[in-house]
């Protein structure tokens, strides 16, 4: 089998093979990361060996992108899986049956605006990895990639600036919400707005059905 090599920035590259599964790697820093990967464990086992040639010494991967079959692949590939804090998990059909929840969904908030990823600017996502690096949040430009451009989105004030996102990533059957960010804990409707238009997401894309 050939691989294939792409970069992605000057610290993120791609490793392919002739099927077009794909790893991609976070080489910034001494531990190598794993950003995404097909459940493939021969081109796991590739990139790891790329990471390797590359000075690293060791490999590392997040729970935020294990979907279906990622698991089973790194095991094979002799990774060794570490539990870390718990993670509260809701049904999401209770979720939107309640009726606090059904009520917050219409409350209007004047002079927030909520942009979902898709919608987003060039220079609006440079704003975002800015925010990333002003508030000491653990992301960066390349991680923008996993998150659902649906239901991930940034609240803004009505002079334009960034006050709350949430960012949101699939994993199988399960949404993950992994940050929830608000610039102004003393007030708290920026942030609601952001849990809103997530809601409202939700909703409009028809995928209450969809995930669990």
């Amino acid at each position: 089998m050939k691989y294939f090599k792409t970069d992605i920035s000057d610290s993120t590259v791609l490793i392919l093979d002739e099927k077009e599964n794909a790893v991609a790697l976070d080489l910034s820093d001494d531990t190598a990361r794993i950003l995404y990967a097909d459940p493939d464990k021969e081109l796991i086992t590739a990139a790891g060996e790329y990471a390797g040639n590359m000075g690293k010494s060791q490999i590392v991967a997040d729970f935020c992108f294990t979907g279906a079959g990622i698991k089973e692949a790194l095991k094979e590939c002799g990774y060794e899986f570490i539990s870390g804090s718990s993670i509260l998990a809701v049904n999401i059909k209770e979720l939107f049956s309640s009726k606090a929840v059904q009520k917050s969904i219409s409350i209007p908030f004047p002079e927030v605006s909520w942009v979902p990823f898709r919608d987003l600017l060039l220079y609006q996502l440079e704003e975002l990895v800015d925010e990333f690096a002003r508030e000491k949040i653990p992301l960066k430009r390349e991680d923008i990639g996993r998150f659902d451009e649906d239901l991930s989105g940034i609240v803004y004030d009505s002079n334009g600036r960034i006050k709350a996102f949430v960012l949101v990533s699939e994993a199988g059957a399960d949404l993950l919400f992994e940050c929830m960010y608000g610039a102004s804990g003393n007030e708290p409707k920026y942030i609601m707005a952001a849990l809103q238009g997530f809601a409202k997401e939700m909703i409009s894309c028809d995928l209450l059905d969809i995930y669990d």
